[in-house]
């Protein structure tokens, strides 16, 4: 009777922490490498409805041991030095997702374990995407209007 529904809100990102932030340059490229990254959130809400079911609770979601790799372009655009994005990428070491407050919370938790390889790669993706639009909405949008401001124009 339907598709299931499911439902997360109030992701609160309690925790970051990397170990370290790496930056390579050569003449055409940036590498910037996060390694062990890893983040938690904490006290999510979740719900699940599919007729005739439908249960609802709170999660906590933790991400360790992930490295990412950002590639950026160096090059001229309109006569100015521009960045631009080449790749990025995320790789997930571990992930763990603790359901509660829920008298099934037993039976999740033991489906989130099995599907935990699929959880990684749910994750991993997610990240990604958030990183990269960051990246070309804000950070290199920013560099580059500054750039443009700054330097005189190459010919």
């Amino acid at each position: 009777e339907g598709a299931a529904g499911w439902t997360v809100t109030d992701l609160m990102v309690a925790t970051v922490a990397f170990d370290a932030v790496r930056v390579e340059f050569d003449p055409s490229m940036i590498s910037i490498t996060v390694d062990n990254f890893g983040l938690l959130i904490n006290n999510a809400a979740w719900s699940f409805r599919r007729w005739p079911l439908k249960d609802n609770g709170r999660c906590e979601i933790s991400v360790s041991q992930t490295q990412v790799v950002l590639l950026l372009s160096i090059g001229v655009l309109n006569g100015k030095p521009s960045l631009s994005v080449l790749s990025s990428s995320v790789v997930v070491g571990g992930c763990e997702l603790n359901i509660s407050d829920t008298r099934a919370a037993w039976v999740y938790n033991l489906a989130a374990h099995i599907l935990r390889p699929r959880l990684r790669s749910v994750i991993g993706a997610g990240l990604e995407d958030a990183v990269m639009e960051l990246v070309e909405s804000d950070v290199l949008t920013t560099i580059n209007e500054l750039t443009e401001m700054i330097m005189p124009a190459l010919s």
